[in-house]
């Protein structure tokens, strides 16, 4: 999804994770834990960076730069 903060005007991926479907799944909850944890790690000019993430009980938002 796409995403602005509003008092800079910096625009933003949204990568959206619905918990409730797929959190239950022992192999695709590790595989989102390893997403992120590849995206924490890795820094580079040609991959998008990992900005921040947000957990709640019902959806995980992983923001990354556009």
């Amino acid at each position: 999804m796409l995403a602005l903060r509003k008092d800079t005007g910096e625009h933003f991926a949204v990568k959206v994770i619905n918990k409730r479907k797929f959190w239950h799944i022992p192999k695709t909850r590790e595989q989102i834990v390893r997403e992120v944890e590849v995206l924490k790690s890795i820094k580079h000019v040609n991959i998008i960076s990992y900005l921040e993430i947000y957990d709640t009980e019902d959806t995980l938002y992983i923001v990354l730069e556009l």
